[in-house]
């Protein structure tokens, strides 16, 4: 896939369009990271009242954690380490004793168990963490408190890293829960399928049959590691576990070298752009032809 042309085609359509302008996205010295920030919680304890817990990820993929035992001790728990994205909505907190897993749902993170789903309780709203609303996205210690800076709705849940993904060559990305699967293409090089457990999948990228009758391409690929079906379905997608909407729906049937039958996994894709091209654009100039805003009607189209 050419991806000059489909900027080139991505800024044309951005253009012409006139009623349904998104609203414009600030510049990043203004926007920060949905992420990186202060959480807080009163996660569940078996043998306390509760773990007052208090999470900080900074802007640098490192964090650091505080956990008191309430009514069991006065002792206070730090711990750093590094965290990264595991998956388009799922962070991986790795401390120097344990590893923790949550689901980024934009106004909370929610612990999830060791294999990435949610943990089935009586008290599931004892797993969420909320962001400190005195701290901006950008912080470097715990103590520092700094007035909130607004983010737009419009902004795309983890825009910044569908960025760097769309930078790195992915053009294609989906993934699903229970269990939960990640699928990565880049049409030009290769198609990368894995699932939390034991599934890992690379095969070259290969072209697309287009059904004839409805809006659904089929893609299928066998190396020696094994056998990726995946099937492109064009219709409105939400995340079970974030909420987050996407434009497809995808199956994905899935065989190891080494086994017999297919796993399939459903679940939600999107094809990236680039984020820095998501604006508001003014045309003044059509085919030579000047336009100004006294002789249309309607003023200016965007």
């Amino acid at each position: 896939m050419n991806k000059i042309i489909l900027l080139s085609a991505f800024m044309f359509l951005i253009i012409i369009g006139c009623s349904s302008a998104p609203e414009t996205i600030p510049d990043n010295k203004q926007t920060t990271f949905l992420t990186n920030g202060i959480w807080l919680g009163m996660l569940p304890c078996a043998d306390c009242e509760g773990i007052d817990y208090q999470l900080n990820l900074k802007n640098d993929f490192t964090f650091k954690q505080k956990s008191a035992y309430k009514g069991k001790s006065e002792e206070l728990f730090i711990d750093e380490g590094n965290w990264s994205f595991v998956s388009d909505s799922i962070i991986s907190v790795d401390g120097s004793d344990d590893r923790k897993l949550f689901l980024v749902t934009g106004k909370d993170l929610i612990l999830l168990d060791q294999d990435g789903n949610r943990i089935e309780s009586d008290f599931e709203e004892k797993y969420h963490l909320h962001k400190d609303p005195s701290t901006v996205s950008e912080t470097n210690e715990v103590e520092e408190v700094k007035p909130v800076i607004a983010v737009q709705e419009t902004i795309e849940m983890n825009w910044q890293h569908y960025q760097e993904k769309f930078l790195s060559g992915i053009d294609f990305i989906a993934r699903g829960n229970e269990p939960n699967w990640n699928l990565e293409i880049d049409f030009e090089k290769l198609m990368s399928f894995a699932t939390m457990d034991d599934i890992k999948i690379n095969t070259p990228a290969v072209e697309g049959i287009k059904a004839q009758d409805s809006d659904v391409t089929l893609y299928r690929a066998k190396t020696d590691s094994g056998e990726l079906v995946i099937t492109v379905i064009r219709d409105n997608c939400e995340d079970n576990m974030s909420g987050e909407k996407f434009s497809y729906k995808v199956r994905v049937e899935a065989k190891k070298s080494a086994d017999v039958n297919y796993k399939t996994f459903e679940g939600c894709g999107k094809f990236l752009y680039d984020m820095r091209l998501y604006d508001i654009y003014v045309m003044e100039e059509m085919t030579g032809f000047n336009l100004k805003k006294e002789k249309l009607m309607k003023g200016m189209p965007t």
